[in-house]
């Protein structure tokens, strides 16, 4: 059982969480070009509370009590905001054909963490880094619907790439 109970909705960039959307707009703004989020074929929010108290793994970690996720997918790109309780919104963007992009649950992680949303993997960041990330994702429709659409997506880019 995840140490979260996750609910998402469908949302594009102007219905989402303000905070989250300014986030994303400026990482598009600062990086790319305001353009490259206009194409967003889909979009999600996820609200993450934690269930209970963290316990030794959850202090060790310092996991936040809640969690707001946007996210957003271009033919090319996922692109994503968290803001983890009161921090400052931090945003990681990922070019799908430089990535892999997998649903969790058919990750070794989940029989250690069961939880629904996907892994990301890959360079991430200006240090070009090995790392993975967890996009975590409610277990209702729109999170469903959301994380078949990135998965759809990547494959689709893959196989065009060749």
């Amino acid at each position: 059982m995840s140490v979260y109970t996750r609910g998402s909705r469908k949302c594009g960039l102007d219905s989402m969480t303000p905070a989250l959307a300014e986030a994303l707009r400026q990482w598009a703004q600062d990086l790319y070009s305001d353009s490259v989020l206009e194409n967003a074929v889909a979009g999600c929010e996820t609200v993450s509370e934690r269930r209970h108290a963290a316990g030794v793994f959850g202090r060790m970690q310092s996991l936040p009590r809640r969690v707001a996720c946007g996210a957003l997918l271009t033919p090319e790109w996922l692109v994503w905001a968290t803001i983890a309780d009161d921090a400052e919104p931090r945003v990681i963007g990922v070019p799908l054909l430089d990535f892999e992009i997998v649903d969790y649950r058919t990750t070794d992680d989940y029989r250690r963490m069961l939880d629904n949303g996907l892994q990301v993997s890959g360079c991430i960041g200006a240090d070009a880094e090995p790392a993975s990330c967890f996009i975590g994702l409610g277990e209702d429709p729109p999170g469903e619907a959301f994380k078949e659409k990135v998965l759809a997506a990547w494959s689709t880019a893959r196989a065009a790439a060749g």
